[in-house]
């Protein structure tokens, strides 16, 4: 497991995000480490998102295995990807393609406050 603290979070009145853990190729957060990131959601400002784990600061769009669509309700997650650049971590709830409330996660130069 790799070891994280939680950032600045913003998310929209009885939404909520909780990540519950960290696994990585690398024991830190790294360029080049591969990630999955486990944990739990509730969506109540909408009928249906997509929940995404991506890096501040440059493209994550075609990793595949970095986004899950979800509806309104309470539910888990498991989501991947790579970090190719320096940048903070973050899931977060999409909404027709918009950005709609996350969390951040990580350590170090890899933790938005």
């Amino acid at each position: 497991m790799v070891a994280f603290d939680v950032g600045k979070t913003n998310l929209h009145a009885g939404d909520s995000i909780t990540i519950r853990e960290v696994h990585g190729t690398r024991p830190d957060f790294a360029v080049d480490g591969i990630y999955r990131v486990r944990g739990d959601y509730t969506l109540a400002s909408a009928d249906k998102a997509t929940i995404g784990f991506n890096i501040t600061g440059g493209c994550t769009r075609n990793a595949t295995l970095n986004v899950q669509a979800v509806k309104r309700g309470s539910g888990t997650f498991e989501l991947a990807t790579k970090i190719a650049y320096v940048g903070q971590p973050h899931v977060t709830f999409y909404i027709e393609g918009n950005g709609s409330g996350g969390v951040y996660f990580g350590k170090g130069e890899y933790l938005q406050k």
